[in-house]
């Protein structure tokens, strides 16, 4: 179950992949309206700025 910070009730998820070394993982909701997330330009950012990159470089959870 995942809780979305709108305080709606908990929507149902499917685990598609995990990696508990780096305590990560990927979760699949259907959700219907959700707002898709503003990506960044990385020609603005700064030295010390928080970056994050999302990735797999062996493609492990792919193709689910």
């Amino acid at each position: 179950m995942v809780s979305l910070g709108d305080g709606k009730a908990p929507i149902q998820a499917t685990l598609i992949g995990s990696d508990s070394y780096s305590d990560v993982a990927v979760l699949k909701v259907d959700a219907g309206t959700l707002p898709a997330a503003t990506l960044g330009d990385r020609s603005t950012l700064k030295v010390g700025e928080l970056a994050v990159a999302i990735g797999n470089a062996v493609g492990e959870l792919s193709g689910r």
